[in-house]
């Protein structure tokens, strides 16, 4: 019991149930008389156990998730060079036995080797890419860029492809420099151009620069508004027959949130389609002295 003026609280469980008292002491005249203050906590206490139970659930769960992450990064580091040894060897191998063989057969063969081995290791890129961006083990690092330079290279890489498909390529650049990540802003602007390239109509393909953002557009017959929904979602193809399973532009826009933008598309006013990949907020860099200094 309590002394007097002081109030003792304690838990007290009847049978399934869960009680909380409080006991007060004071003096009424001579007599010392008791105060029993008794509160129905049943619920509480459930309630308060069945959120230590979440929690402890949860953390068993991040803790799993951490498990499958860490498996995950071995195995695509595994996977990327279990993968690409072969497919470089048989790239090499294929070329150094195509400059010694010189029967027109033999030559068209080798060819048709080296053009699917290319291919595959393409395939192998985007869905290591993919996965790699989808559990957060990419790692992109900013720095100034210059603006013409890195559209020209894009440009120089695809121009014979285009020339091929009666396609001209045509550079617009309102921006000196910006700061991103210069091997993956090339690697989704060029997904970009040799998309435009391979399913547009002949015709011009612009790509370009201005503050904010990079973009590519062509004079193709565009996207409806279905295609438009899901033309970013993986495994995505408008058209049968050609190369490639849809992940190009999947793993292209998950890049670009990665660099703090987005990739978004649009009506182009050439007619055909334009996708924006929008840069971070903090991309953009004013001139030529700003590139100079941060270099």
């Amino acid at each position: 019991l309590p002394p007097l003026g002081d109030v003792v609280r304690a838990d007290l469980w009847l049978g399934p149930r869960a009680y909380e008292i409080d006991i007060a002491a004071r003096e009424v005249g001579l007599v010392l008389v008791y105060h029993v203050i008794l509160r129905d906590v049943t619920e509480r206490k459930e309630e308060a156990e069945r959120l230590d139970q979440l929690a402890r659930d949860l953390a068993i769960a991040r803790d799993q998730a951490q498990a499958a992450d860490r498996a995950k990064s071995a195995f695509l580091a595994s996977m990327s060079h279990e993968l690409r040894t072969p497919l470089n060897a048989i790239l090499g191998y294929s070329e150094l036995v195509a400059e010694q063989i010189e029967l027109p057969e033999a030559q068209a063969d080798l060819a048709r080797v080296h053009a699917a081995g290319l291919h595959l290791l393409r395939l192998v890129d985007d869905v290591l890419d993919l996965a790699r961006v989808e559990s957060g083990v990419v790692t992109l690092s900013h720095e100034p860029l210059d603006a013409l330079e890195l559209l020209h290279e894009v440009v120089d890489a695809v121009q014979l492809r285009a020339a091929a498909a009666g396609k001209s390529l045509e550079v617009q650049c309102e921006v000196v420099a910006f700061r991103s990540n210069r091997q993956r802003c090339t690697q989704i602007l060029t997904n970009l151009v040799v998309n435009a390239v391979k399913y547009a109509v002949p015709g011009r393909v612009v790509i370009g620069a201005r503050p904010g953002e990079l973009w590519v557009e062509d004079e193709g017959p565009g996207l409806d508004e279905e295609d438009e929904r899901r033309i970013f979602e993986p495994f995505t193809r408008l058209q049968d027959g050609g190369e490639g399973v849809g992940l190009g532009l999947s793993v292209a826009r998950k890049l670009a949130r990665a660099l703090g933008g987005d990739l978004v598309v649009s009506r182009s006013s050439l007619g055909g389609a334009r996708f924006t990949l929008e840069l971070s907020a903090n991309a953009i860099l004013a001139d030529a002295t700003l590139l100079e200094r941060a270099s």
